[in-house]
Parts: C-alpha cells; structure tokens; sequence
C-alpha cells in the first residue's frame, strides 16, 4: 500500500511540474510602443528622469531617458519585438504624472495616474 501511495505522489508531483505554468514563454510583440510620462507644470529646479529596461527574447537593453521641459513629458520609445518594459521613474516634488503607453496606431494600451517621488512601471506585452 505505501509503494501505491508512494507511486502516486511521484506521479502527481511530476505531472505538476511538466506544466506551462511555471515557464511563461512570451511571444515578442509585433508593434511598436511609446511609453509617456507626463508631468503638470514644475518649477525649473525640480528633478524628472528614468532608467529603462526593456527586455527582448534573447537580451536586454538599458538607458537612461531626461525630462523635457518644454512638453511636461519623459517620451520613451519601445522597438518592436520587446517582450517587457521596466522603467524606474522619479520625479524630485511628487507632482501627478500620468503614465501612458501607446501601440504604433496611437491607442492608449495602459494608462495611469501617480502622484509619487519615485514609481517602477511594468509592462509585458
């Protein structure tokens, strides 16, 4: 009885670890994407920038994007074939930013409202 007992806990423990769902496989996506951080109006003193990830099938890239004052807006541009984007966002007094991510036909994919001196974004597309 203990080696049928034994042979079923080996058999269910294997078959919950073939499962997909430890392994999320992501297709790259085919488009690409803007992501924009946009500001109210800010003193010209005060701080805005991010440090990117953006991660492919086979590697990743990082870069640091600035705040342009002109527009209230940190643009940053997401090449096709990306499979996650990772953006840490800081903003020295805290203002409301609104963070939109927008596909190559210019439709909002994700939106958000923050009001924090310091936010990471994540996206998997």
């Amino acid at each position: 009885m203990k080696r049928v007992l034994l042979l079923c806990m080996i058999a269910l423990t294997v078959l919950s670890c073939s499962k997909d769902d430890d392994v999320q496989l992501r297709e790259p996506s085919n488009q690409e994407h803007t992501l924009v951080f946009e500001t109210g109006e800010l003193q010209n003193f005060v701080s805005v920038f991010t440090d990117t990830e953006i991660v492919y099938s086979d590697t990743s890239e990082f870069f640091v994007t600035g705040y342009n004052s002109d527009t209230r807006t940190v643009v940053i541009d997401i090449p096709a074939g990306a499979i996650r984007v990772e953006t840490d966002f800081y903003i020295e007094d805290g203002s409301p930013v609104t963070i939109r991510l927008f596909n190559s036909l210019g439709n909002i994919v994700d939106e958000r409202t923050i009001q924090q001196q310091s936010y990471t974004y994540t996206y998997e597309f």
